[in-house]
């Protein structure tokens, strides 16, 4: 039934599998090929705490300036609730489907 589906009608499908199966779209997410980065990225001009990635807009150009010693992304808040890939993916879905 699914195959046959448009992709509207799967878009009006979707955030009602969210209410009833939130995990679902972890699985799905979990399912996504990654992008393979280097292994090492030289540090970003802009970054003073030595830790920062290269982002994709200005916005998003953001540094702690603390230092490598005091960088926030060593904090364990950082790693429970920015960079977890589950918060990630949950974050995704609320923003696609408005949830």
């Amino acid at each position: 039934m699914v195959e046959n589906m448009d992709g509207q009608a799967m878009r009006r499908l979707l955030p009602r599998l969210a209410d009833r199966q939130p995990g679902l779209f972890l699985d799905i997410w979990e399912l996504q090929p990654r992008a393979e980065g280097p292994a090492h990225q030289a540090q970003p001009h802009w970054c003073l705490c030595g830790k920062c990635l290269d982002m994709p807009i200005a916005e998003e150009e953001l540094c702690c300036a603390g230092g490598q010693d005091n960088c926030l992304s060593d904090e364990p808040e950082m790693n429970a609730l920015v960079r977890d890939l589950g918060v990630l993916a949950l974050r995704t879905i609320h923003e696609i489907f408005g949830m």
